[in-house]
């Protein structure tokens, strides 16, 4: 599917680059795409533009980076049985 997106995508940008550059007005300046859009560094660079790519990251896997270290550092990372995860869950839960 993400292939597919890729493919769909790739000639709109194009088309979405170029067609504001070729007008007097200031038009397309900078891109900045997700990770998952490579194709979008090489669009940028055909036409001289500059182009940041980043990797999105889902709420759950935020929460998860931003507390790790305290998790590591009480002892609950790694978890020891599975077991002790659910009594925990159950617990805080």
């Amino acid at each position: 599917m993400l292939e597919s997106v890729k493919q769909a995508s790739r000639p709109l940008l194009e088309k979405m680059v170029a067609k504001d550059n070729d007008d007097d007005k200031l038009g397309v300046t900078y891109v900045i795409a997700d990770g998952l859009f490579d194709f979008a560094v090489e669009v940028g660079n055909n036409v001289g533009i500059p182009v940041v790519c980043f990797d999105t990251v889902s709420p759950c896997c935020l929460w998860v980076l931003l507390c790790l270290p305290r998790l590591i550092q009480d002892g609950q990372v790694p978890i020891k049985s599975m077991f002790f995860f659910m009594h925990q869950l159950i617990a805080f839960g």
